[in-house]
């Protein structure tokens, strides 16, 4: 049987051994204590998917090689992968046209109202995923970019 254990925490010596790794750091130390490997994936093989407050509510865009755009969790992967050249799933999540305080925005629940729309999104982010790896990445954009 595989499993896939996942220790959250922030990469740089600046986080090293604070309260916010315990988990990064637990998983480290089994894989040494227990002699794991790591996956050694190819970045180009790598899907994040992620919200983006700059795309509208329900949109979905898939690109490749981009900057972060300013999202602190892309901006992470990029530092930890020292590159930028994998793919990403970006996810509409602003439900007006107007630009917004990004903290403001993402920490806000769904209002019940988006329901079904939150249903049928994350069944198209889904479909883009699996087209994305059954086929190819650049079919699914072009079929799901917006």
């Amino acid at each position: 049987m595989t499993y896939l254990i996942l220790g959250l925490g922030n990469p740089g010596e600046e986080y090293e051994n604070t309260r916010h790794n315990i988990g990064r750091d637990a998983t480290a130390y089994l894989a040494a204590l227990l002699g794991f490997q790591y996956f050694k994936l190819k970045p180009e093989n790598i899907f994040v998917i992620y919200d983006d407050i700059d795309l509208p509510f329900g949109t979905i865009k898939i690109s490749f090689n981009k900057s972060s755009g300013g999202h602190k969790g892309i901006e992470s992967v990029i530092k930890k992968l020292k590159t930028k050249e994998f793919w990403r799933i970006r996810v509409g999540i602003n439900p007006t046209k107007k630009k917004k305080d990004a903290m403001d925005l993402v920490l806000k629940k769904f209002a019940s109202k988006d329901e079904q729309e939150i249903k049928k999104l994350k069944k198209e982010i889904n479909e883009a995923l699996i087209c994305a790896i059954t086929e190819s990445p650049e079919k699914a954009m072009t079929l799901f970019n917006q």
